[in-house]
């Protein structure tokens, strides 16, 4: 195969191809902005002698339109899509890594075995993101009832640094696809298939839970679920005919095996009933079995396991980072031009919403594609138990799992902060943002963290400068920082919300679970005394993570007593009672 020279594609370079399948190929690629700007990404690219081909030219643009809905940690981001010299592309995020299918093999043959605890964490990241994409709705509200229907280890991605993340859309499909497969065909791998899906029969999101639950089987015991040849596979599929993992591996926890079971059951009736129901049951079995694994964890086995994998990757990347092309000196101005005459967007189904607003629509995404690129997306398992059930309630949003914005909130949120941020000096001795302006602020900050997180670092750093005793401020940036996984600077900048407004009860509880990720029980527990005083409806969350941290002491009566006090405090905290129920029965 001739060697791959870097070329000119619009506004981005095509470094190297990097795959090649049966629809479209892959590349590493730069994407190139004005004033120097550069972004590393990957390029899918529909195979030249298909793009005349209108079958796969509407499976590339069903898989483009109903990615670009996908915004969550656990699933790979897609920045743009269109349509460039005649060629379909999308631009996605890039991923430095292996796909689940190779960690395995590897493992299997020559590296060392999968802790359990890695395990655990994977499979519980792979249901955050599937329970994310399952629950999905339109900008109109709809639920696009979202199935992947190919939930294989083949499309789980590993990240050298311990992320997960869920890939290939491509034959996903939504309740609005515009190519629903119909009953009778199979599209997805046979060996990792439900049986309601390996028999031709009408699935649901049930069905992903099947193969997650193959894939949690051949990570458990090291062994495939299925084996023989295509006709094989599909008839043993359709039966659900396997060995039972309790059979294969004999010293797994107990509850693991129920967990596996309940995955694996024939009929969806008896599985578990979404991904996130699966979720909470490894992140309780991880708890029970031992300490959580962390992507940290996971980075470390990556390294161990793909040492010269990983020495190739970085010797690519810094290669990529010197490529340069010849450019015309208005070449920033070319790009956007070209952008805007070739590239077309498309909407996930013919709406009612006029042109001109799909246009802007289309525009806005090209502007955001930075948004998701730099930030890591991968929670770590400690997180699970210590702000879950308080994300739901929506004191601490991380931004997983943006709300459908629209254009006038974006519009209205980026004419505040440029006028609040213009260049001129706040009046002599301002150092607080002007009671007037504050909920204005807090408003249109909360929308650009939840759904602009780039966007909005930017302008809360700039605002902590120019206004840096704004205690709400500090504390917004505290939470990008912990999204990013910079747990100092997030404790810096909750320290210092706390610091400005001791009341802030949002500060010291993320500062409690800061401290408790990092083994820190004692300031933990000081942190969440201080939420407990200040009494706040969510009280019962602190004292259940009390609870949590005297339990991983090793202090059962303690944690009893905690758990005891959220339930008083909260009748319906299911995960205290369900701890009370633990450890009374450990009595």
């Amino acid at each position: 195969m001739a060697e791959f020279k870097p070329q000119q594609y619009g506004k981005f370079i095509l470094l190297d191809r990097i795959a090649r399948g049966g629809m479209a190929e892959l590349y590493r690629a730069k994407s190139i902005g004005s004033k120097g700007f550069e972004k590393l990404v990957a390029i899918k690219k529909i195979l030249p002698h298909l793009a005349d081909q209108e079958e796969f030219v509407a499976a590339f643009i069903d898989e483009a339109r109903l990615a670009a809905f996908l915004q969550h940690h656990n699933i790979v981001q897609i920045f743009d899509f269109g349509e460039m010299a005649g060629s379909y592309f999308i631009s996605m995020e890039y991923l430095s890594g292996l796909p689940l299918r190779t960690v395995m093999n590897k493992a299997t043959s020559s590296g060392p075995p999968f802790d359990l605890r890695l395990v655990f964490y994977i499979i519980a990241q792979i249901c955050a993101g599937l329970h994310y994409a399952h629950n999905l709705k339109d900008f109109a509200g709809s639920p696009l009832n979202i199935i992947h229907r190919d939930m294989g280890p083949q499309n789980i991605f590993i990240t050298y640094d311990g992320q997960v993340k869920i890939i290939d859309f491509g034959i996903a499909r939504a309740a609005s696809h515009n190519s629903a497969t119909s009953l009778g065909s199979l599209k997805g791998k046979l060996s990792y298939m439900s049986p309601e899906q390996a028999g031709g029969l009408e699935i649901d999101h049930r069905s992903d839970i099947f193969s997650v639950g193959i894939s949690l089987y051949e990570l458990a015991t090291g062994q495939h679920m299925y084996t023989g040849d295509s006709q094989q596979l599909l008839g043993k599929a359709a039966n659900a005919s396997f060995t039972p993992a309790r059979e294969i591996r004999e010293d797994l926890p107990p509850r693991l095996y129920a967990i596996i079971d309940k995955a694996l059951a024939r009929n969806p009736n008896l599985r578990h009933q979404s991904a996130e129901e699966m979720q909470a049951d490894i992140d309780d079995c991880a708890r029970q079995y031992s300490n959580q694994a962390t992507a940290k964890d996971l980075a470390s086995f990556m390294a161990e396991l793909f040492r010269d994998e990983t020495a190739l990757e970085e010797q690519a990347l810094c290669q990529a980072a010197d490529i340069e092309l010849p450019y015309p000196e208005d070449a920033a101005e070319a790009t956007a031009t070209l952008a805007q005459e070739e590239t077309i967007f498309l909407p996930l189904s013919k709406p009612a919403t006029p042109p001109w607003r799909l246009i802007l629509l289309g525009a806005l995404l090209i502007t955001l594609t930075a948004a998701a690129l730099w930030l890591p997306k991968v929670r770590d398992p400690l997180e699970h138990f210590l702000v879950t059930r308080l994300e739901q309630s929506g004191i601490i949003s991380f931004p997983a799992a943006p709300s459908h914005a629209t254009v006038d909130q974006y519009a209205a949120a980026k004419a505040f902060f440029t006028t609040l941020l213009a260049d001129q000096d706040p009046p002599a001795g301002a150092r607080h943002l002007p009671s007037p302006d504050l909920a204005e602020f807090e408003k249109h900050a909360s929308f650009l963290v939840g759904n602009k997180p780039e966007e909005a670092y930017e302008i809360l750093r700039k605002l902590t400068k120019k206004f840096p005793e704004t205690a709400l401020a500090h504390f917004l940036l505290g939470r990008l920082y912990t999204f990013r996984q910079q747990p100092d600077r997030a404790m810096d900048s909750y320290l210092k919300a706390t610091e400005l407004d001791p009341k802030l009860t949002e500060a010291f509880f993320n500062l409690g679970y800061l401290y408790a990720k990092n083994n820190d029980y004692l300031t933990a527990e000081k942190m969440y005394t201080q939420v407990i005083r200040l009494a706040p409806p969510y009280r019962d969350e602190a004292l259940f993570n009390l609870a949590i941290i005297k339990k991983n002491q090793g202090d059962n009566a303690a944690s009893l007593n905690y758990a005891r006090q959220a339930v008083v405090a909260n009748p319906n905290n299911q995960q205290a009672a369900k701890l009370i129920n633990r450890l009374t029965e450990t009595r």
